[in-house]
């Protein structure tokens, strides 16, 4: 295979913003580097990030060529006519609760004013600023969301005869569950749907991080599915042997828990147990590290939870797979409304490294069934499904007996190294 053409990364995201999706290009780009491939990031000059991990911008090389490009950002505005809402909503913290007109209009105006999002603004700085810089065979990568990163690869791709073409699909465009909890216009829901429709016609590939999405858009663009595919996200660094006991029965949930994620089955499952057994109430804690809504809060409270709980808010990428490792049983909590079996959480990958039991609870046709399949310590289902109980009921009892609670699965598939190797050898053939 031949060396790939100049690589051109369009991300919004990037240190010191924190997430998941950061910390995958981060890899990334760093894994290319050592492969010998060279790429430009391209960042916002003045981003409006909800959450940032200062940390992850220790693992930024000193010799990654970043460009900042400045436009306006229309969130700052809408975030103080939303009384500073608005970075709620940018992390999906939003509530059923209602809310004043004046916010309503804001949230209405953002849904449906701002297409596809609200950083509209800078995928166009970006074009501006790239038709000046792109003079020869370049592979343009852009990575979502914002889904509005996407205007730059079909603005440029219809310029640049030389210019391939990766959209990188993190979420789904018109099937995006978080779509179905703003208030959009069926003129804009169509809106959406035609975006998708071009990104995938114009795209040389089409990359998504998890293999519902990679089926569900083969299987509605039929014509290019051949284009489509899955390189999942991954887990960073080397794994590193755990084989202590848990220090508690530590019930341990990384990442923003949202509204449409509270699992009341769960919350009702514990706090049963609580009620009932001294052994529950002496050696229980959750915790719950990053963004919690005020809904998932009132049910703790409503069930005699908030003893056992710690809050811990946004936390660096290093604390989380530190309490990891120390957990009973790491939570995967994720909406059963339609369009969220379309993603993979991205700590599921940190979960498997941290070798612990996983209790993962969300939607039917979820790609975490089958990677999490064929360990007794492990268990997926619905909210609805029954099984929580008994499985929480085995883990409390091994871990009182002392047993052994380690998964030592192979997860080598789901490094960041192989997720980088499979990126390259894409860049190699386009």
């Amino acid at each position: 295979m031949e060396k790939p053409n100049k690589i051109i990364l369009v991300t919004y995201y990037w240190p010191p913003a924190g997430g998941p999706g950061v910390q995958r290009w981060l890899s990334l780009i760093n894994c290319f580097q050592e492969m010998g491939v060279d790429c430009t990031v391209i960042i916002p000059e003045k981003p409006f990030y909800p959450q940032t991990d200062k940390s992850l911008v220790e693992s930024i090389s000193i010799n990654h060529r970043v460009i900042k490009v400045q436009s306006i950002e229309p969130l700052t505005w809408i975030n103080r006519l939303s009384f500073g809402k608005s970075k709620n909503y940018s992390k999906g913290l939003i509530s059923n609760k209602q809310r004043s007109w004046l916010k309503k209009i804001v949230f209405w105006l953002r849904a449906n004013y701002f297409f596809p999002d609200a950083r509209l603004y800078w995928s166009k700085a970006v074009i501006h600023y790239l038709k000046r810089e792109i003079d020869g065979p370049v592979t343009l990568i852009t990575t979502g969301p914002p889904h509005s990163i996407h205007l730059v690869g079909l603005t440029l791709k219809t310029l640049f005869d030389r210019v391939k073409w990766i959209s990188d699909l993190r979420d789904p465009i018109a099937d995006l569950g978080y779509l179905q909890l703003l208030p959009l216009t069926e003129r804009t829901k169509n809106k959406h749907k035609r975006f998708e429709k071009a990104i995938i016609n114009q795209s040389d590939a089409v990359v998504t991080t998890s293999f519902a999405l990679k089926k569900h858009l083969s299987e509605v663009y039929k014509e290019y599915g051949k284009k489509i595919l899955c390189i999942t996200n991954g887990y960073d660094g080397n794994l590193v042997d755990n084989k202590l006991p848990p220090e508690g029965f530590y019930l341990v949930h990384s990442g923003s828990l949202f509204s449409h994620r509270n699992s009341i089955s769960l919350w009702h499952t514990i706090s049963e147990r609580v009620k009932s057994n001294e052994d529950w109430r002496s050696h229980l804690k959750i915790y719950l590290v990053g963004e919690v809504s005020r809904e998932v809060k009132d049910t703790m409270t409503g069930l005699g939870l908030e003893p056992y709980i710690q809050y811990l808010g946004y936390q660096t990428k290093e604390y989380c797979e530190h309490l990891e490792r120390k957990a009973a049983c790491l939570l995967l909590l994720e909406s059963s409304v339609s369009g969220y079996n379309y993603a993979i959480p991205g700590k599921l990958f940190n979960y498997l490294k941290a070798r612990r039991p996983i209790l993962a609870i969300g939607p039917k046709d979820w790609d975490v069934h089958e990677i999490l399949a064929g360990h007794s310590f492990h268990l997926v289902t619905s909210d609805k499904g029954s099984g929580i109980g008994g499985h929480l009921d085995q883990l409390f009892s091994s871990y009182l007996l002392k047993q052994n609670m380690i998964v030592d699965d192979d997860i080598s598939l789901f490094s960041r190294s192989y997720t980088a190797e499979q990126y390259v050898n894409l860049l190699k053939v386009l």
